[in-house]
C-alpha cells in the first residue's frame, strides 16, 4: 500500500534498525520527546531515560533517512534560565528536523498540578491560559516576563541558526524559514514598545 504516515517514539525504545523498517513501511516523521538537555529535568519528570539516550535516538531517526521532531518543555519547577538556555543548546547540538518548544502547563489531575497547587506556584486557574504558551507558575528565579523570553530565544535560536536556514533553503522548506523571520521580528518589536 502506498500510504506514508508518522509515529512517536520514546528515546528508550528507537534505534537504526527499528527506523530503518519504519522508513520502509512508509513512515516519513519521527516525534521524540526530548523534553530538556538538562538531565535533572528528565529526572524531575520521570522521562526515564538520560541526555545521552536521547541523542542516539535523534541520530537513529536522521541516519535512517527519517524527518525527526523534537519536544522540549521549559519552566518546570526548580528549573533555573542556566537550564533553558542548556535545553535550547541542546536542540540545537541534537539538530532534529523541527523542534517544538512548550512552557511547562500543570494540567488538573497530574502530579505536577497538585505540586503546583500544594506549592502556591499557580498564577492562574483561567483554564483558558493553559495553552503551553503562556507561563501558567512562578517558577522561583524566573519571572514569567523571562520564561516568556526565553521560550521566544528558543524558537529563534533553533530556526534561525545559519546551519538550520540553509539546510531548509535546501530542502525547500521556504515556509519555515519565513515564519521563524517573522515571528523573530515580532519578538524583536515587542523588545522596543
Amino acid at each position: 500500500m502506498d500510504v506514508t504516515w508518522s509515529c512517536s517514539a520514546h528515546a528508550n525504545t528507537i534505534n537504526r534498525e527499528l527506523a530503518e523498517k519504519l522508513k520502509r513501511a512508509g513512515c516519513h516523521d519521527v516525534y521524540i520527546g526530548a523534553e530538556s538537555g538538562s538531565q535533572k529535568v528528565l529526572d524531575f519528570i520521570g522521562k526515564s531515560t538520560t541526555l545521552e539516550r536521547v541523542s542516539k535516538a535523534v541520530g537513529s531517526v536522521k541516519r535512517a533517512g527519517l524527518n525527526v521532531l523534537t519536544s522540549f518543555i521549559i519552566g518546570v519547577p526548580g528549573e533555573t534560565a542556566r537550564m533553558i538556555k542548556d535545553t535550547i543548546k541542546f536542540a540545537e547540538k541534537l539538530n532534529p528536523t523541527y523542534a517544538q518548544f512548550t512552557i511547562c502547563t500543570p494540567y488538573p489531575g497530574t502530579r505536577l498540578f497538585a505540586l503546583a497547587k500544594e506549592k502556591g506556584l499557580l498564577i492562574t486557574k483561567d483554564w483558558r491560559r493553559y495553552t503551553t504558551v503562556e507561563p501558567i507558575m512562578n517558577i522561583p528565579g524566573i519571572s514569567a516576563e523571562q520564561l516568556r523570553k526565553l521560550f521566544n530565544r528558543a524558537y529563534i535560536s533553533f530556526y534561525l541558526r545559519p546551519r538550520y536556514v540553509l539546510s531548509g533553503l535546501l530542502n525547500r522548506r521556504f515556509f519555515l524559514i519565513k515564519k521563524a523571520i517573522s515571528g523573530a521580528l515580532d519578538y524583536y518589536r515587542a523588545l522596543k514598545t
